[in-house]
Order: structure tokens, then sequence, then C-alpha cells
């Protein structure tokens, strides 16, 4: 026999959504964009690794698409 705790999810998202979890975040953010600088959102950016290798960041729609194509259910032959 086990005990579990239950939580409501309004009390998470009361949580996570508060002032203060918000400041923290846009505090994070606003530490690597002066870190790495800012995320492109363009075909055409890219990311510079330490390494110095450059990898292209692909657009919200290239994501979702990848996304799609990788989780779709192949039918067998």
């Amino acid at each position: 026999m086990g005990i579990s705790m239950v939580v409501p999810v309004d009390k998470i998202k009361e949580i996570i959504y508060g002032q203060e979890m918000t400041a923290m975040r846009d505090e994070v953010e606003q530490d690597l964009i002066r870190q790495y600088g800012p995320v492109a959102d363009s075909e055409f950016g890219t990311q510079v690794t330490p390494e110095h290798a450059e990898i292209p960041i692909p657009t919200k729609d290239q994501f979702l698409d990848d996304l799609t194509k990788a989780s779709r259910k192949i039918k067998p032959e």
C-alpha cells in the first residue's frame, strides 16, 4: 500500500506564473542574452558553439514540421 501527495494544478500554476518566478525567469533570460546574444528566429540564423561550430537555427515552423515528421507512425508494409 502506498500513499502519495496530490497537488491541484491551480496551485502549481499559481507558483510557476507568480511574480517571483516570472521575475526569476526574466532575469535568467536577460543573463543568457547578455552572455550569448539574442536568438535569431530566421532560417538564416546560426548558433555558434564554444568549439566554434555553426549550427543553423530553425524557425518555429521548421521545428514543428520536423517534429511532426519525427512523431508520425510508420505503417508496416
